[in-house]
């Protein structure tokens, strides 16, 4: 069974699953997965990659538990472009797995990369 709702990346309606609707209704918002970080996070690996480079703005967590949480969010282009906005490493990092590429326009592009 599928519904329609307003498409908020086009004018128009898309055509959603129910699975998918559940989804978007208790998906998880900025400030649940900067906490669900957060709590990932590893001071060991946070000296670490302030060593190697990285910015301050970040929680220590590994790759592959970012991987695994953009597993279960899948892909949500508007909840990317939030986490982007945070400035947090691992927030960002997890909204390059989770975000629409074909969906970024000129602007959010340009964003994105400075």
């Amino acid at each position: 069974m599928t519904v329609l709702l307003p498409n908020r990346y086009s004018k128009g309606m898309v055509m959603v699953g129910l699975r998918r609707l559940a989804r978007i209704i208790v998906g998880m918002n900025v400030k649940e997965i900067l906490a669900k970080l957060k709590s990932l996070g590893d001071d060991a690996r946070r000296a670490y990659n302030t060593k190697a480079g990285a910015p301050d703005n970040q929680f220590g967590v590994k790759l592959g538990d970012i991987r695994a949480m953009a597993k279960k969010i899948k892909t949500d282009h508007e909840l990317a472009l939030n986490l982007w906005g945070t400035g947090n490493l691992e927030a960002q990092l997890l909204a390059t797995l989770i975000i629409k590429p074909t969906s970024l326009s000129a602007d959010e592009l340009n964003k994105l990369t400075r």
